[in-house]
């Protein structure tokens, strides 16, 4: 709806911005606000298409099975491949847990919300595995696709491919968690940069 919201603040209110911002999958909403991308059907009916929210990173987590089998996991691939939570806990003593070596590679610190909050998702039992050794009990967000880690790796080319959109000219900036998306240097440093920031963490403090 974050373009819905763009186009009656500019079209009904008369507000002029100079920035559009969004985090995660918000940066493609971002670029449809700002209108650096002017094909919102076309993107919306290639995602439909392609099932890639549904099949790949999201829904059956294709991907995620993949790369839980490629680096000798099976077990994970056959079961459940993904949990994600929200989790409150000191962000040291997470990425502590994170690191140990029964968790390492199986649970993911995916979107840093606060020094105290952040999301965290992986395999079931890694996931589950961190939150008992923290104390603390996790929010789930059953509807959050495998993105922010390694899981994705799979699915990456058609990842960037899907993002990957011819850009028209607009005076409106575009930003993600990283800073200013490189609009004004071509398609595929746009893509280049989705793709980055969905194989990643990303830090909103």
């Amino acid at each position: 709806h974050m373009q819905v919201l763009a186009g009656f603040a500019v079209d009904v209110l008369g507000v002029r911005a100079k920035r559009s911002w969004g985090v995660s999958l918000g940066e493609s909403n971002a670029l449809l606000a700002a209108g650096h991308w002017t094909d919102m059907g076309a993107l919306c009916a290639e995602m439909r298409d392609t099932r890639h929210f549904d099949e790949a990173a999201g829904g059956s987590f294709l991907a995620a099975r993949e790369q839980w089998r490629a680096t000798g996991c099976p077990e994970l691939a056959a079961g459940d491949p993904w949990r994600a939570v929200v989790v409150r806990a000191p962000l040291d003593a997470l990425q502590e847990v994170l690191r140990a070596d029964d968790i390492a590679g199986r649970a993911f610190l995916l979107v840093i919300h606060a020094d105290d909050e952040a999301e965290i998702g992986g395999a079931p039992a890694a996931v589950a595995a961190a939150l008992t050794r923290l104390g603390a009990v996790g929010v789930e967000l059953p509807r959050m696709p495998a993105v922010h880690c390694a899981l994705l790796s799979p699915a990456a080319a058609a990842y960037r491919a899907l993002h990957r959109r011819t850009l028209a000219a607009t005076d409106v900036e575009a930003w993600g968690h990283a800073g200013r998306l490189p609009t004004d240097q071509g398609s595929d440093a746009v893509a280049d940069a989705i793709l980055a920031q969905a194989l990643c963490t990303v830090d909103v403090r």
